[in-house]
């Protein structure tokens, strides 16, 4: 498994419970950021910042 031998592995997060986040990602060239869905996107910035994550590598 990709955890087991310490590589990356996609998650999905809520507020309710906590994050671990490489702040370096917020730093410029920004790879992720903190907004809301689009027009008619019900996913919250908890979910959108792991999209991002995963995007950016």
């Amino acid at each position: 498994m990709r955890f087991q031998q310490h590589l990356s592995v996609q998650v999905q997060s809520c507020w309710n419970g906590f994050a671990v986040l490489d702040p370096t990602s917020f730093c410029r060239p920004k790879q992720v950021r903190f907004r809301t869905g689009c027009i008619g996107c019900s996913a919250s910035e908890c979910s959108l910042i792991c999209n991002d994550y995963s995007e950016a590598g």
